[in-house]
Order: C-alpha cells, then structure tokens, then sequence
C-alpha cells in the first residue's frame, strides 16, 4: 500500500512568517491508496536554513502514536529571525512505511519584548480644529540602502502596533498600513487586530520584502493611528550578514494633516472608529519612494516606554468577495441609494470623474424606509439615536480617480451616495467583502433549496462577524463578547478552521480560499482529520 504525508503546517499555516514560539507545533495529513488506514506511528526531522543539508536539529525517531496534529517541537532550541524546514515520515497500521514527504518551511519571528530592538513612535494628533472628533492618520518614513541586490538572501519587515490612539478605537478600524517603494505590502486589513484599549499589549506581523527591494536606494513607511508603532526590517545576505533598519527618532513623521482624516466621536465612544474622510487633494505625493523632500517633516517622538508585552498577529482580515450593485434607485437629483442584495460587513470602492474639489457621500445601512431611503437605525445604539457610519471622498483633480476607503469598515447591505457628478451607474461602484481569512472545515449539501439557502445565510452570518476574533457585529461594538462567540462556537468550528481566531502564537498571511475538498467517508484523509483532536472531530 502506498501512502505519503502532505499539507504539512507549522502553527497552522504552510509556510509561516514571524512564528513566535520556541516550540511550534507540526502537523500533517496523510494520503493513501488504501482504504481505513490510520497512522500508527511518525518520525520528524528538522533542520535549520531552507533545505535538508543544513544544521540538523531535531530527530523524533519512530514515534508510535496515531497523532498528527499540533506535535510540538523538542529539538534543539531554535533562534529568533531564522528559516527552518521539516519533514515526516509516517507508519501505517498495516506495517506499511511511506516515503518521506516533501520538505516544509517556516520562520521565527520573536519570542518576546525583549528580542525587539526598535524604538517605540508614539501617536501625534494632528486634528482639523474646524470639525470636532477628527483626527488624521501619521505618515513615518525612512530611506534606506540595499547595498547588493544580487547577493540579497532574503528580507522581512516586523510591524508591530498597540490598540488605537484615542479609546477603544482598535476594535473599530485598520490601524496601520505599511508601505514599501510605493505601494502598499500585502491585503491585509484591519491591522493589527482586536486588543484593549489599555495600550500595554502589542502584536506584530510579518511581511516579505525580498522582491519589493530593489539595488541603491529604498524607503518603507508606515500610515498608522495606534498609540504606539515599531518597525524592523531586516535583511539578510548569502554571506551570513545581516542588517537592520530600525525605526528610531531618525525617520520622518509629517508633521501635519495628510488626506487621511478618522472620524470618530469623544462623546459616542461606541461608533469610534468607523469611518475615514479621504481628501486627496492633500495627498503626500511619493512620500514612500526615495527621493522624497522630507525636509519640512520631524523627527517622531520615540523612547517612550515600551507595551509589557508583545505575540504575533492572529490571521489577517482580507477582501473575500467582490459584490456588485443588484439595483440603483434615484432618490433626488444628487442622491441615489445603492442595493448590493445581500448584507455584509466591508466597504465600497467607487471610480469617479468630475471636477477636482467633488466631494462624494457615502451613507450606510441594513434596511431601507417604505420610500426607498435609507434607515440607519441598524447602526443606532443604546447612547442615542446616532449614526455616524460613513464615507466621504474629496477628489484631487479633474480626471476619473478610484478609491476604496484605507482604515474603514461598515456593515450594510445599502448604501446613499450623495455628491455624485452625473449619473450613477453599475460599473462606477463595487462592495468588497471582508473577514477573517477562514479555511473551510466542511461542505453540506441537500436537496432542500430552502434549506440550502438557510445555510448560505448561516455562512455569510458567521463571516460577516468575523473580523480577526469572532464579532458581536459588524455595525456597532464589533467586540469579541464570550457571549456571542458561545453560542455559535460550535457550528463555526464545523463549518470553518477557527484555529487561527483563538490563537496568537502565529504571524503571516494566509492565502484565502473558498475552495475545499469533498472526501468520501472511506479515505485516509477522513480518517486523518477525525484523529486530528485526540481522537474526535473539531
């Protein structure tokens, strides 16, 4: 019988970035050509450097135990900031042996504050005085030198971040966005995830740069409104040499407003956080590539003391599905009320023309009046009849400009737009859905389309409330309540792998997908899952 072991995972990911535990967790699956085979013992190997011909650090031996999921390392002690791969062997209860499987990787980020080494920049307000509760987004760069692209082995940046800078307002909104040669790393949204607002606690994530740098001169930067951000890129050559760039009081922070404008209220601490007003004729142009004029920005204020602790990122909050509009009504002469036929939580992108000063409006909601309009007590709370979920966009210039908005998220299924020059149309607007990048657990099928369509409910529920823990909602607190998270905990671990919501050992980005495979109950695959959890499915 002929058997391998695949989809081999370090902390639950196939090829982690910034893992932050000295003893990671392995696991696999097992394919096989037979029927009812169960593994009835294993052997691990680890090594350190991306291949099998690097430091041997690890040998399990035969191990006989039918386990394959979450194996924790017991090798040698492993090091900050380095590559290690793995692989397995495994026995089948039939004597059988496979061959080994095909070399896995993963890499270390840190393992505590004290590996940091990065001075700490601490928030600036820089407010609009003419509109009360607005505050605008810091802008942090630093040019740097690659000194010898060709001989560049790999490099990897580590952002880490504190709750936002005024109240609670981390569980609301993206906090940071990183940005490399101008343009912005990776689709990850709502960085850096769900923390409280006690400022003492922060999480990092890892991002590769190896092809974003190019020979000579580079720059990175950082748009962020946490309390506290820190940056470390590093860079290592074939030759074994390492650099760094750290972010210290020698960058640059602008030391007034960009066009990043968070709108979020003193006296309604519950809608903080939700919305961005986005003026792009005060856009700081190439403030992320070399050659920047940055004489007129400041050193940030660093040496603030350091958050008591420091994990990596839970998983990343990415864009799971573009919606377009199912229905445009007319409302007024320079108001419309868009229908995206499903609610969601996420926001919208638009592509307008028009003259530069245009300032486009958008509202959002769940539910709309008799008349058509819009009804936004959906994102009405218990502090009053209130609702400040909104987008507004100015526009830079006279020719077609596209946006979608950087820090902010709503739950709607309709949205008012007002502003707009000329007519509206189908093709000028898109929904971006958004959640937790969720694996699929299982599949369920039935011939009851009524049925079926409770179900489709069901998952687009769970997804919605899913925004890196699991949500009360996607309109008002959008907090991670014991409460809510109970009563339906059971059916998202079925339907979904929530192993990456309840845990924040891990740090990268997994690649999302809505794809899974339909097994049948006779292979080896069924079998390994349901020994994945000592013996009982998830």
């Amino acid at each position: 019988m002929k058997s391998h072991a695949l989809n081999l995972k370090c902390e639950h990911l196939p090829r982690p970035l910034g893992v932050g535990t000295p003893h990671p967790r392995l696991s696999w699956e097992i394919e096989s050509d037979g029927k009812d085979c169960v593994q009835s013992a294993y052997q691990i190997q680890v090594w350190k450097g991306a291949g099998k011909d690097g430091q041997p650090l690890w040998d399990s031996g035969k191990i006989h135990s039918s386990r394959q999921h979450e194996i924790t390392y017991s090798g040698a002690p492993l090091q900050i900031l380095s590559r290690y791969t793995w692989h397995v062997q495994v026995w089948l209860d039939d004597g059988s042996v496979s061959e080994w499987s095909e070399p896995a990787q993963f890499e270390t980020g840190y393992f505590s504050l004290r590996d940091w080494k990065a001075d700490w920049v601490v928030y600036s307000y820089w407010g609009n005085k003419e509109l009360y509760g607005q505050q605008s987004m810091n802008f942090l760069r630093k040019d740097f030198e690659v000194r010898d692209l060709a001989k560049l082995k790999r490099a990897r940046a580590f952002v880490a971040a504190t709750a936002g800078a005024w109240g609670n307002d981390t569980l609301r909104m993206n906090l940071y966005e990183f940005h490399v040669n101008g343009a912005k790393v990776g689709s990850d949204l709502l960085n850096p995830g769900q923390l409280t607002n006690t400022k003492k606690r922060a999480l990092y994530r890892a991002f590769d740069l190896t092809g974003l740098l190019k020979e000579g001169a580079n720059t990175v930067g950082l748009i962020f409104a946490t309390h506290k951000a820190s940056v470390e890129v590093m860079m290592e050559y074939q030759d074994g040499h390492v650099e760094f760039v750290r972010s210290a009081a020698g960058w640059k922070l602008t030391p007034f407003p960009g066009p990043f404008l968070q709108l979020w209220s003193h006296d309604v601490w519950e809608f903080g956080g939700k919305n961005e007003i986005y003026d792009a004729r005060k856009e700081h142009t190439g403030w992320d590539l070399p050659g920047f004029d940055d004489q007129g920005w400041q050193s940030p204020r660093c040496g603030a003391a350091a958050p008591w602790s420091l994990a990596p990122q839970m998983q990343s909050v990415e864009v799971c599905d573009v919606i377009r509009p199912q229905n445009i009504s007319k409302m007024s002469e320079n108001c419309w009320v868009v229908d995206f036929g499903r609610n969601m939580n996420g926001h919208v992108g638009i592509k307008v023309s028009g003259p530069q000063g245009t300032q486009v409006t958008m509202r959002f909601s769940e539910t709309v009046n008799p008349d058509g309009s819009i009804h936004p007590s959906s994102t009405w709370s218990w502090q009053g009849n209130i609702s400040t979920q909104k987008n507004i966009y100015i526009k830079r210039s006279d020719g077609i400009e596209e946006y979608e908005p950087h820090f902010a998220n709503f739950g709607f299924r309709f949205v008012e737009i007002t502003g707009w020059p000329g007519e509206l149309h189908a093709d000028d607007l898109h929904a971006n859905a958004v959640c937790s990048t969720v694996g699929r657990g299982s599949s369920f099928d039935c011939s009851d389309a009524r049925v079926m369509e409770l179900q489709k409910l069901c998952e687009r529920t769970f997804l919605s409330n899913l925004m890196s823990v699991p949500t009360d909602c996607p309109t008002r607190e959008r907090l991670g309540w014991p409460a809510d998270a109970s009563t339906v905990s059971s059916a998202e671990c079925t339907m979904f792998d929530m192993r990456l919501s309840s845990s924040d050992t891990i740090s990268g980005t997994p690649s999302f997908s809505w794809t899974y495979p339909r097994i049948s109950p006779s292979s080896a695959a069924i079998r390994s899952w349901l020994h994945c959890s000592k013996g009982r499915p998830r």
